[in-house]
């Protein structure tokens, strides 16, 4: 981040040209892949975090709940889930 608080390597989101002219442009983001997170929290701690280079669909989400999550959660834990759809797979749903 620059002075400013604006991250220095991010792409433009506006370009000039003449007045009364439009400017055109194309937009090369230099993706340099995508890192997705998951994880739990209890009692405002972090209980567990997992990155994944992947998308995540319900098999990774699966594995990271049997794998991760429920051997390290404490006995009469409530886990709570949004409405994401890798959430909603039938053998995730306890």
């Amino acid at each position: 981040m620059d002075e400013s608080g604006f991250c220095v390597d991010a792409p433009r989101d506006r370009g000039y040209s003449l007045r009364g002219k439009r400017c055109y442009a194309s937009k090369d983001w230099h993706a340099k892949g995508r890192v997705n997170v998951i994880g739990a929290i209890s009692n405002f701690k972090l209980l567990n975090v997992c990155l994944f280079h992947c998308n995540i669909d319900a098999d990774v989400f699966y594995e990271w709940l049997t794998r991760e999550l429920l051997p390290n959660i404490p006995q009469n834990s409530v886990i709570v889930l949004d409405n994401a759809t890798f959430h909603k797979r039938n053998d995730a749903l306890l």
